[in-house]
C-alpha cells in the first residue's frame, strides 16, 4: 500500500519575530541552556549587533538622534543603509545580502571605515 505524506511548508522571510519582547532574556536563556560558549551567540545576535551600532554611531556624533531609528533589527538595517553615505556598490551587496546578522556586521564594519573620514547622514545632513 502506499504512504501518503502530508507536510505544511512555510516560507521563512528575513524578520526577526515580534514576540521576543526581551531579546537579551531570550539570549541569556539560550546560553543558559547551551553546551556553546555565550560569546559565539552574541556574535551573531542582530540585537547584539544593531546596539553595536547605535553606539558607535552615538560614539561618533553624539547630537545624532538615534530615537528615530527603527526597533527592529530588519527595518533598522534598511534605514541604515538609507541613511549613511555608503557608496553605491556597497548599498547594492548590502541589499543583495539575504542574512540579517551578516548584513549588520557588514554595516558595522563600514560604519567603523567611515569613522576614519568625516561624514554627514544623507537625509538630515548632521554631521558625525
Amino acid at each position: 500500500s502506499a504512504l501518503n505524506l502530508h507536510a505544511k511548508v512555510e516560507i521563512l522571510c528575513d524578520h526577526v519575530p515580534a514576540r521576543i519582547k526581551d531579546p537579551a532574556g531570550a539570549l541569556r536563556d539560550v546560553v543558559r541552556y547551551s553546551a556553546q560558549p555565550a560569546w559565539l551567540y552574541r556574535i551573531h545576535d542582530v540585537y547584539t549587533i544593531m546596539e553595536k551600532i547605535k553606539k558607535e554611531i552615538s560614539d561618533a556624533s553624539p547630537h545624532v538622534k538615534l530615537e528615530v531609528a527603527p526597533p527592529d533589527p530588519v527595518m533598522f538595517s534598511y534605514w541604515l543603509i538609507s541613511a549613511m553615505p555608503f557608496k553605491f556598490n556597497q548599498r547594492v551587496e548590502m541589499l543583495r545580502e539575504d542574512n540579517l546578522a551578516v548584513r549588520l556586521t557588514s554595516q558595522l564594519s563600514l560604519l567603523r571605515d567611515l569613522r576614519k573620514v568625516n561624514f554627514c547622514c544623507v537625509m538630515c545632513g548632521i554631521a558625525f
